[in-house]
């Protein structure tokens, strides 16, 4: 390790040439690697964020359910400046997005309170029905109104709500900040509800009203969008879309002959067969879709308890990173560790595993990538 120093921690070929003055060691290269591979000032220089084997898709995201919106996605866009009198406002806008159908609900919030997410949740579920899945970043806004939320339950207990509706609660599932990558459906989505608000607005300053206009013709063009690649076969017009279990209409007139009867319940049958269509044709062509793995195929060393690691910081040099010890892990279902508390000089987080840089394990005999060698 001293001539490793005072080379300016230099390769390993070059520590065997300066070694070599001096001594002939037995078994040079693999010694002088496996003490330059202890260095920790190499290791915090040359440290890459951990790749892990990716998971599997949730069940919410691969069953058929029973219905549009039964497991949702959230995030926020925006803002966009809107016209209120003289003044100037921000508006934002929180979209909500079906896991199975990757449909899209859209609802304006007038700040980033935490008041105006409930509000725009209990509009969402006044539309579309209580979700039983939720899934969203840690955004402060969405964590305050869990809390709030659970309170009101308790309160409308007491006054509306009996017994066995209150026992059916939402299940909220919050993703680990810095993790955005694990929220791939509904942050696609954001993006092209930017992109799609940004050709209709015409980067204008518009009034509030004209606004929901325009997030209502967003939510259309995004549900009218195709879930999978358009075949090329000519006898094929049906393309899968959100909106084609959303609407659910007939594209002929009624007869004028019909009685009334009969013509609820053709109707009807017709609307479970266009569900029936929906559903077979997003399993033949949509599900098999989920399943191309582009990368993090490979499976490394799970992070242990007791692990220095580096936590990744945007924006800010690595020998600026802050260091920090793992104090417990979260195993998944597969038995993978993908996101882990660290304890930092200034407090606890949780972080994924692809934000950190794994430094010292309880074994010496491992890489700068955190693979066992």
């Amino acid at each position: 390790m001293h001539y490793h120093k005072i080379q300016g921690y230099c390769v390993t070929s070059e520590v065997i040439v300066s070694i070599r003055q001096a001594f002939w060691p037995i078994h040079g290269h693999t010694t002088v690697k496996r003490v330059i591979g202890r260095c920790l000032a190499c290791r915090r220089r040359l440290a890459t964020a951990r790749q892990q084997l990716i998971a599997p898709l949730p069940l919410a995201k691969v069953e058929r359910g029973w219905r549009c919106f039964s497991d949702v996605g959230i995030d926020y866009f925006g803002p966009v400046l809107t016209k209120r009198g003289r003044s100037m406002e921000k508006r934002c806008g929180c979209l909500f997005t079906c896991l199975q159908t990757g449909a899209v609900h859209i609802e304006l919030v007038h700040s980033m309170s935490t008041d105006s997410f409930i509000m725009a949740l209990m509009r969402f579920i006044a539309r579309r029905g209580s979700p039983e899945e939720i899934f969203s970043d840690n955004s402060s806004n969405c964590v305050r109104a869990i809390g709030e939320r659970r309170e009101h339950l308790k309160s409308w207990d007491q006054e509306q709500i009996n017994h066995r509706l209150l026992k059916q609660e939402v299940q909220w599932h919050f993703q680990p900040p810095s993790a955005s990558h694990r929220g791939g459906v509904w942050e696609g989505m954001v993006r092209s509800a930017r992109r799609v608000l940004t050709a209709i607005a015409s980067e204008q300053v518009i009034p509030d009203e004209t606004l929901l206009n325009f997030l209502s013709e967003v939510e259309r063009i995004l549900n009218n969008r195709p879930i999978v690649s358009p075949r090329s076969d000519v006898r094929d017009k049906l393309a899968l879309s959100p909106n084609m279990l959303l609407l659910l209409e007939e594209n002929t007139g009624i007869p004028s002959h019909c009685s009334y009867a009969e013509n609820f319940t053709r109707k009807w049958k017709h609307v479970n067969y266009l569900a029936d269509v929906f559903w077979k044709m997003w399993m033949k062509e949509y599900l098999p879709t989920l399943q191309i793995r582009q990368k993090w195929s490979l499976k490394t060393r799970n992070l242990k308890e007791d692990d220095v690691v580096l936590v990744v910081s945007d924006g800010v040099q690595k020998e600026r990173w802050p260091l920090g010890i793992v104090p417990s892990c979260a195993v998944c279902s597969d038995g993978i560790v993908r996101t882990v508390s660290v304890k930092t000089a200034t407090g606890t987080i949780r972080r994924g595993t692809r934000r950190l840089c794994l430094l010292e394990g309880d074994e010496w005999s491992v890489d700068f990538l955190g693979n066992l060698v």
